[in-house]
């Protein structure tokens, strides 16, 4: 069976391993650290998931990230990306996911099943959105942001 192994505090996709055999393992362990964590291959999601963003109860930006040369889709390792829309299902999962680990920003990956539906791959409590500016330059996330913390936190 394939799965993934990547360092727990990783990020941009950097040492993360699809794992097929013993010599992938033996390499993917060392490279990835002692805090390494194992997922699952969802081989329907294969170089391509979805980056959500949120803040508090909302979702406020989405891009499709996809690659053809490698399982990551992450931008940093040279995906591409596009906006797209978000189904509900989505944003509530995405929401849901943010709000289980008490963050008020997040973003949220979300792989896409066998079965047309979504599950998290990871939730990021440190979410860049270098990825999101550089195909939409009108996303309302900066502005969301701090009217969110201002809202919040601002006598």
């Amino acid at each position: 069976r394939r799965f993934v192994i990547k360092p727990i505090d990783g990020s941009c996709g950097v040492n993360v391993f699809l794992v097929n055999c013993r010599d992938e393992y033996d390499h993917a362990i060392k490279s990835a650290g002692p805090n390494a964590m194992i997922q699952r291959y969802i081989a329907s999601s294969s170089g391509r998931d979805l980056r959500v963003w949120t803040v508090g109860e909302h979702t406020v930006g989405c891009v499709m990230r996809h690659s053809s040369s490698s399982f990551r889709s992450n931008y940093a390792q040279g995906g591409s990306a596009s906006v797209c829309a978000l189904s509900d299902d989505a944003a509530r999962m995405a929401v849901s996911a943010a709000r289980c680990l008490g963050l008020e920003f997040a973003g949220v990956d979300l792989l896409f099943t066998p079965e047309g539906g979504f599950t998290v791959c990871e939730v990021n409590g440190n979410a860049g959105f270098r990825t999101l500016s550089a195909v939409d330059r009108h996303s309302p996330i900066l502005r969301r942001l701090f009217e969110y913390i201002t809202d919040r936190y601002v006598q």
